[in-house]
């Protein structure tokens, strides 16, 4: 461990390691397709909200989801003790990235088939991807610093 940083939530990361494979990344897909594809998922405060709003929603929905993916994943392989190689991680921060882009379009077109008050907007989409994309960049970094003080 270096010696400059110290975990931030080394009770979290341990916990975290005790979760089932995958709970994580279930309960956020659960979540965000209540968010998404529910008539009115939410009650309705009669706050104004900035415009665009909805598209920075979006992109902290799917950011969320790759960081639960990736911590999904990243605390399997320290239950297990496995390190990842460089190439495994790029490997797995690719495909999990293009996965969770990916749902956000299928919920596009599910909002625009099911045809209940909910329609598909492609700049919906683009903030889903742009979400994915920052996440991808950042997370491994995050859960470095949080977890393990920067390993």
């Amino acid at each position: 461990m270096n010696a400059n940083y110290k975990p931030l939530f080394p009770r979290l990361g341990a916990a975290i390691t005790r979760l089932p494979a995958g709970t994580l990344t279930i309960l956020t897909i659960l979540a965000i397709l209540w968010l998404t594809l529910a008539p009115d998922p939410l009650p309705s405060t009669g706050m104004k909200l900035f415009p665009g709003a909805d598209k920075v929603v979006h992109a902290c929905m799917f950011g969320g989801l790759f960081f639960m993916v990736y911590l999904d994943r990243d605390g399997t392989y320290r239950k297990r003790r496995i390190r990842w190689n460089p190439a495994q991680r790029m490997r797995f921060t690719i495909f999990a990235a293009v996965g969770c882009a990916l749902f956000g379009g299928a919920i596009e077109l599910a909002q625009d088939a099911m045809r209940m008050g909910r329609s598909a907007d492609w700049l919906d989409f683009v903030a889903d991807g742009a979400g994915v994309a920052l996440a991808a960049v950042l997370t491994p970094w995050i859960v470095r610093r949080l977890f393990t003080g920067g390993n």
